[in-house]
C-alpha cells in the first residue's frame, strides 16, 4: 500500500471480514454442535483462550476500547484459523500450496525492483510487503514457507534436487537484499527438521548439505550487499550479542535472550505473573494516537511490542505464553499422530508448528499480519481430517 501511497488505516477493513467470519463461526459451530456434537479440541483450545482472556482482564480492568484493541490484535488470527477449519477442503489446501513457488518467484522480482531501481535496501525491501521499515518482516515468514514447502516436497519425491535448490536459492537472495539475517538460521532450522521427520538418508543428508551451503550464502549477500554488517556472523560477535545486557538495540530496552525475566523482575518484583496486566491495557498503535495505553507511552522505550512473547507476557502472564503454544503444540501433535498416510502435510505442519514457536520468541511476527500466512499452513492438518467439503465456500 506504502507504494501506491494508499492511506495505511485501510489495511483495517480487513477487521470486518473477521468480524464476518466470526458471525460464520458462530452459526457453523452452533448447528454443528446441535447436529453433531463433535467441537473439536483445537477449537475448544482457542475458545477457552479467547474467554480467559476476557474473564482475567476483569481483575486489571481498564479501557474498554483498549480491550477491544487488544482483543483484535491477538485473536483476529485464530479467528482466521479456525475459519479455515471450518469453511476449507482439501482442494483448496491444494490450490493455496500450488501458488506459493509463484509468490516467491514474484515476490524476487520485486524485491529486485526495489533494491536495484527504487533504492531501498534492509528493512526497507518487502517484495509485495511494500517498502516502509519493518515491510520484511511478513516476507521473511514467505521465505519459510517456501523453503518448508520446497525441502518437503524433494524428501517426499516431488521436486527434483535442481528445482529445490532454484526455490531456496530465490529465498537467499531475498534475504540478502531485505537483511534478513535470520534466514541464516531459518534455513537450516527448517531443513533439520523436515529432514528429521523424513524419510530416505541420502535424501536427507543432500538436502542438509544443501541447508548448511545455503546459509553460508546467505552471510555472504547480507555481508556483500548491506554496509555495516561486515564480520557479523563470526561466533565471537553473535556470542556477545546474545549475552548483551544493554539490550536490543544497546538503548536499555529488552534483550531477546532474557525478554520474561527481564520484564518479571521490573514489573512483577520476581513473583509469578500468572494473569498480566490485562487484554489492552499494555496496547499501541501506529496510526490512531487514542489506542496507545498508557504504559505503552510511559514504557515503549522498552520496545516490548518487538516481541510477540513480551507483550502477551506482560498483558496476559503465564496465562497467555501456555496458552499459545499449546495451540501450535496440540496442532503438531496432531499432525504427527493423525497424518501418518500423508506424509507431504504432516511435515509441512509439524514444520510451522516449530516455526510459530520460534516467531513468537524471536520477534513480533505472531501479532502482525503475516500470521495469517502461518495459521493457513497450521490449518491444514485439521481441514485434512474432515471429510471433504466441495468447493471450499462458506456454509453454514
Amino acid at each position: 500500500m506504502d507504494v501506491f501511497r494508499i492511506p495505511s488505516v485501510v489495511k483495517y477493513s480487513m477487521d470486518l471480514l473477521n468480524v464476518i467470519l466470526c458471525l460464520y463461526i458462530v452459526i457453523r459451530l452452533y448447528r454443528k454442535n446441535r447436529a453433531e456434537h463433535s467441537i473439536k479440541t483445537i477449537e475448544i483450545l482457542v475458545g477457552l483462550f479467547i474467554l480467559l482472556s476476557l474473564v482475567f482482564w476483569i481483575p486489571n480492568a481498564g479501557s474498554p476500547v483498549l480491550l477491544l484493541w487488544g482483543a483484535r490484535n491477538t485473536f483476529r488470527f485464530l479467528i482466521f484459523f479456525i475459519a479455515c477449519i471450518l469453511f476449507l477442503d482439501a482442494d483448496a489446501i491444494d490450490k493455496m500450496l500450488n501458488k506459493i513457488n509463484l509468490l516467491i518467484i514474484i515476490n524476487f522480482l520485486l524485491c529486485v525492483f526495489e533494491f536495484a531501481v527504487l533504492g531501498c535496501s534492509g528493512d526497507y525491501i518487502g517484495g509485495g510487503f511494500g517498502i516502509s521499515q519493518g515491510c520484511n518482516a511478513p516476507l521473511n515468514v514467505l521465505l519459510v514457507m517456501v523453503t518448508i514447502y520446497n525441502t518437503t516436497k524433494y524428501t517426499q519425491k516431488e521436486n527434483s534436487l535442481l528445482k529445490t535448490v532454484v526455490y531456496i536459492g530465490l529465498c537467499t537472495g531475498i534475504a540478502g537484499m531485505s537483511e534478513l539475517k535470520v534466514y541464516v538460521v531459518e534455513v537450516v532450522l527448517v531443513i533439520v527438521i523436515v529432514s528429521a521427520f523424513s524419510k530416505g538418508f541420502m535424501k536427507k543428508f543432500v538436502i542438509v548439505i544443501v541447508g548448511f551451503i545455503f546459509a553460508l550464502v546467505s552471510i555472504h549477500l547480507i555481508e556483500t550487499l548491506i554496509p555495516g554488517w561486515e564480520g557479523f556472523f563470526t561466533l565471537d560477535n553473535m556470542y556477545e550479542t546474545v549475552k548483551s545486557t544493554s539490550g536490543y538495540t544497546n538503548s536499555g530496552d529488552l534483550n531477546r535472550m532474557t525478554v520474561i525475566s527481564g520484564l518479571n523482575q521490573a514489573f512483577f518484583g520476581n513473583s509469578i505473573n500468572w494473569i498480566g496486566f490485562g487484554m489492552g491495557n499494555c496496547e499501541y498503535s501506529d496510526s490512531f494516537s487514542f489506542l496507545n495505553s498508557s504504559f505503552s507511552q510511559r514504557y515503549g522505550y522498552l520496545h516490548y511490542a518487538w516481541f510477540s512473547v513480551a507483550k502477551i507476557y506482560l498483558e496476559l502472564g503465564w496465562f497467555g505464553i501456555v496458552a499459545s503454544i499449546s495451540i501450535w503444540v496440540y496442532t503438531l501433535y496432531t499432525a504427527l499422530i493423525k497424518l501418518k498416510n500423508n506424509q507431504k502435510y504432516r511435515i509441512l505442519v509439524v514444520a510451522m508448528s516449530i516455526m510459530a514457536m520460534f516467531f513468537f520468541f524471536y520477534n513480533f511476527t505472531m501479532n502482525l499480519d503475516a500470521a495469517y500466512l502461518v495459521y493457513t499452513i497450521l490449518a491444514i492438518v485439521y481441514i485434512s481430517l474432515k471429510p471433504s467439503n466441495k468447493g471450499g465456500k462458506l456454509q453454514c
